[in-house]
């Protein structure tokens, strides 16, 4: 009875794991997506100007930065609880021939 528990707690850590990594992955995709280039449209037409096409460059190039900043912190946690949730895993499943070996 206890093996059968601790397969199926190494089950449900194994897919926690998988889930945990598949969002840390989704969000360094997101992040590596992310354009530096202002989005000028219809509404706000490229400067002419050298310096003000600059700074608008160098404002969405900062902008950029820090979205991607942010989504590849988060996407590290995720990657990091995805390990933890692997190691306890690997844990979890060699549980049974430990305690065996012990007793």
């Amino acid at each position: 009875m206890l093996k059968h528990g601790f397969e199926i707690a190494t089950l449900v850590l194994t897919l926690t794991a998988l889930g945990l990594g598949l969002r840390a992955a989704w969000l360094s995709w997101r992040a590596s997506g992310i354009s530096s280039f202002p989005h000028w449209g219809v509404r706000s037409s490229e400067p002419v100007d050298r310096e003000r096409r600059q700074m608008a460059l160098d404002a969405a190039r900062f902008g950029a930065e820090l979205k991607a900043g942010d989504l590849n912190q988060r996407a590290i946690r995720w990657t990091v609880a995805s390990v933890l949730a692997s190691a306890l895993t690997g844990l979890t499943g060699s549980a049974p021939g430990l305690i065996a070996w012990l007793l």
